[in-house]
């Protein structure tokens, strides 16, 4: 791993807020130094292995895309590229929910659904007439290679 890299791992989460944007105006990027540690590491990985750097470039989606517009691919190969590229444009999830009671019964039920990434979401529940409406409202956040995060 990269020296600098080692360092760049050790240092405090901005106190601002996340990049998830629960906080109004929440937005946090990496510097170009950072994001060249990032590019430089993952290139020195196999290019679909789940590694820190990968996850951490995909962890900052937009900002991410926006650096390789304005400074490049650096010292990534073809096949890197390729992969960055193909996961940086994952940009939905199908989402699916069920409000089962204590009995095992479903009182009410969201069918699959693809929504988009980042972007908060109201979605209605079908089948809850005895109970009201029930709106769930959230969204979802892609972290990593296989991983999402959700907050409902």
């Amino acid at each position: 791993m990269i020296p600098a890299l080692l360092a760049l791992l050790a240092a405090p989460a901005p106190a601002a807020g996340c990049d998830s944007g629960c906080e109004p105006g929440a937005s946090h990027a990496l510097s170009d130094e950072d994001f060249g540690l990032w590019l430089r590491s993952y290139a020195q990985d196999p290019p679909e292995a789940p590694d820190l750097a990968l996850e951490t470039l995909l962890f900052y989606g937009q900002h991410t895309r926006e650096q390789l517009d304005r400074l490049g691919y650096g010292p990534l190969d073809a096949a890197h590229r390729a992969t960055l590229d193909r996961e940086l444009a994952r940009d939905a999830v199908v989402v699916e929910m069920r409000l089962v009671d204590e009995g095992g019964a479903v009182r009410a039920l969201l069918p699959p659904r693809e929504i988009p990434l980042v972007e908060k979401q109201h979605l209605a529940l079908e089948g809850s007439d005895s109970l009201g409406p029930i709106i769930a409202g959230g969204k979802v956040k892609r972290v990593g290679l296989a991983h999402l995060w959700t907050r409902w």
